[in-house]
């Protein structure tokens, strides 16, 4: 596939670069205290950087079963209210 007759008069195509993705530096744990974290993060080692949410940030579900297990065991949450 070449240039053509069909190609005069048509702008060039822009050249698209894609950006460098970083690595990622390791695994992040997210727990709800700051003891938690500093416990966990003893536990888990240099691979991980554990932090505190100082909260919760999703509560399981009451009203029924929280983990879909028809659907690969999908998990469902709800955002608790302030």
């Amino acid at each position: 596939m070449g240039k053509t007759d069909a190609h005069e008069g048509l702008p060039k195509p822009e050249v698209v670069r894609k950006k460098k993705e970083t690595p990622r530096k390791g695994k992040l744990v997210i727990v709800e205290s700051p003891a938690k974290a500093k416990t966990v993060g003893r536990f888990l080692g240099k691979g991980y950087t554990v932090r505190a949410s100082v909260g919760h940030v999703r509560d399981l579900l009451r009203s029924k079963l929280s983990v879909d297990v028809e659907n690969n065991f999908t998990p469902q949450y709800r955002v608790p209210n302030e």
